[in-house]
């Protein structure tokens, strides 16, 4: 029973792989379809003999066998020269379909006549039939045919090989296997005599290589179609891959923008070591960061090329993929003017920028025009701008080497800058309070403590068509903040701690300096070196504790400033 139940799966299966190729109808010549009827016809004379109960029943069994047996070996050789595009001459076709109805009509005498079985019994074994047999004169046909078709499957597989070297390897490599697995399984059935006819399993096996083959010759065919129709048009470049990215085609064009492909045999993988071709084309198919990239502009020797990559279907409307198809475009002339329009830009851009400096130039020059407008006319030893910018240049590259990591060029360059603007404001507060020479009373505070918001109201009035945001910003905080305390008792808002804006927290450390050093109509002036003691002394209440021990550990590089014989300008002797 159990060798019933395997001619029924093998039935089964030989069924399968014929509607499966009937699904392939579109593309499917007669050959292939042919053969795998045969195949099911074949396979259910095994199951019809085996599971015969009488003489007859397994005498019709056999000759159906002998069907298949028969037409199977030449449907194969006519479909793996299918596949290998080679045509037998006519006359050989005619010849060996006529010898196979010859054998064919000896089979069908078997226990009618002894020309082609002597004598046939029915045995039963183990729950399934079997046929033993004297075999007749005509038998020895049978056998003659087998070993043709051998002789012209080697002839097939010989010529492939030595001729015709465009079929892909993997097809010619299939054929061979396929034919050493039915004439092998042919040779162990005479031998070994087993319940189970091993070359129902090899047409099996041929059958469903077959099928593997189809959308690998379908892509041939189609790659054929693409190239042949391309070769009149010169510019016209192309390369087909299957979907396992093994090069398959590629027109004239291709190749002699990529020289490499004349040496890759068709159905071949391309190895790494084709150099700028693997890069080039290769990159482009092998590329699945972000769903793959879908075009790729190269350059190869003195011209470009864009590639571009699709994907070939079976037909139109079908979702079923066969490879890939890379398009190759020349694109020099265009990437030559872009090019040129590129560095137009860049030159138009270096102007723009340049013209940009330019008024922001012009902008701090008119800034710094009115900041010493203000400080004319108040009430101080004059210089004060200068010695304050020179101050916070001289802190910024002590913040530069030593703490390059909490603060960084750009924004200490803008801080430097931005020093001059910081009493802006005080533009808006009347002469008789700037100009008072004895100390101010609460009403003349409330008053000068205006220039701060005021400052930062001025600076983004004038900053305010700038294309430098981060620089009017800087300003405007040092304009407003400068007066704030760490402790929060400043003004304009009474921020608190980080709450005061960093560049703020800067120029408040360098103008108290410049004041506690500089000459007054009223008030005490200091040494420097009592003025670093008095901001020392004030760190975590007026002044940012951290940002303020930097200060006084620079105090060095500020000394110059203020520490030399008494000058026009006021400042303190030592």
């Amino acid at each position: 029973m159990t060798v019933v139940i395997i001619y029924l799966i093998v039935f089964a299966a030989s069924l399968a792989a014929f509607l499966v190729m009937v699904r392939q109808k579109e593309y499917i010549s007669g050959l292939y379809f042919v053969f795998t009827a045969t195949l099911v016809s074949h396979n259910f004379g095994r199951l019809v003999l085996a599971s015969s109960e009488s003489v007859s029943a397994a005498l019709e069994g056999q000759r159906i066998i002998y069907f298949g047996s028969i037409f199977l070996p030449l449907i194969l050789l006519l479909t793996a020269a299918r596949l290998c595009k080679i045509r037998f001459p006519k006359w050989l076709e005619a010849f060996l379909l006529a010898y196979s109805a010859v054998v064919m009509g000896f089979a069908l005498t078997i226990g009618r006549s002894d020309i082609y079985y002597k004598n046939v019994q029915l045995v039963r074994k183990n729950g399934y039939a079997i046929l033993t047999k004297e075999y007749g004169p005509a038998h020895s046909l049978y056998t003659a045919i087998v070993i043709i078709y051998g002789i012209l499957f080697a002839f097939l597989i010989g010529y492939a090989l030595k001729v015709r070297k465009n079929i892909p390897k993997i097809i010619v490599v299939n054929i061979m296997g396929v034919a050493f697995v039915i004439v092998l399984f042919y040779f162990l059935d005479r031998i070994l005599k087993l319940s189970v006819a091993l070359t129902s399993f090899g047409y099996l096996y041929a059958a469903f290589i077959t099928l593997y083959l189809v959308n690998d010759i379908e892509l041939h065919d189609l790659s054929s179609c693409i190239t042949s129709s391309a070769q009149n048009l010169e510019r016209e470049a192309f390369i087909v891959f299957d979907m396992r990215k093994r090069y398959i085609n590629a027109t004239e064009a291709a190749k002699k923008i990529f020289p490499r492909l004349r040496k890759i045999t068709s159905g071949k993988t391309v190895k790494p070591t084709d150099s700028q071709f693997y890069n080039d084309v290769m990159g482009l198919l092998n590329d699945e960061t972000n769903g793959g990239s879908e075009e790729k502009l190269v350059q190869v020797q003195e011209e470009y090329y864009n590639l571009r990559k699709d994907v070939i279907y079976k037909g139109y409307g079908s979702r079923q993929k066969l490879g890939y198809l890379v398009v190759i475009e020349d694109v020099t002339a265009t990437n030559s003017y872009l090019k040129e329009l590129n560095n137009y830009n860049h030159e138009l851009e270096a102007k723009i920028d340049e013209k940009k400096k330019d008024i922001s130039k012009l902008q701090e020059q008119l800034v710094l025009g009115l900041a010493t407008i203000v400080e004319s006319r108040d009430n101080t030893s004059g210089e004060h701008i200068g010695r304050a910018q020179k101050v916070a240049g001289l802190f910024a590259d002590y913040l530069r080497y030593n703490e390059p990591e909490r603060f960084d060029d750009d924004f200490l360059e803008k801080v430097v800058r931005a020093v001059p603007m910081h009493d802006l404001g005080k533009i808006a507060i009347e002469d008789r309070v700037l100009r008072k020479t004895e100390k101010y009373d609460p009403s003349d505070f409330e008053e000068i403590k205006k220039h701060a918001a005021e400052g930062a109201r001025v600076v983004r009035k004038i900053l305010a068509e700038s294309d430098e945001k981060q620089f009017c910003e800087i300003a405007a905080n040092i304009a407003n903040f400068h007066h704030e305390r760490w402790d929060g008792k400043g003004y304009p808002d009474g921020l608190k701690g980080e709450e005061i804006p960093v560049e703020a927290r800067i120029m408040a450390l360098v103008d108290s300096l410049d004041a506690l050093c500089t000459k007054k109509n009223y008030g005490p002036n200091h040494s420097y070196d009592d003025a670093i003691k008095i901001i020392e002394a004030h760190l975590g209440t007026q002044f940012d504790p951290e940002l303020g021990r930097a200060f006084v550990n620079a105090k060095r590089e500020f000394r110059h400033i203020y520490v030399k014989n008494e000058d026009e300008d006021g400042t303190r002797t030592e």
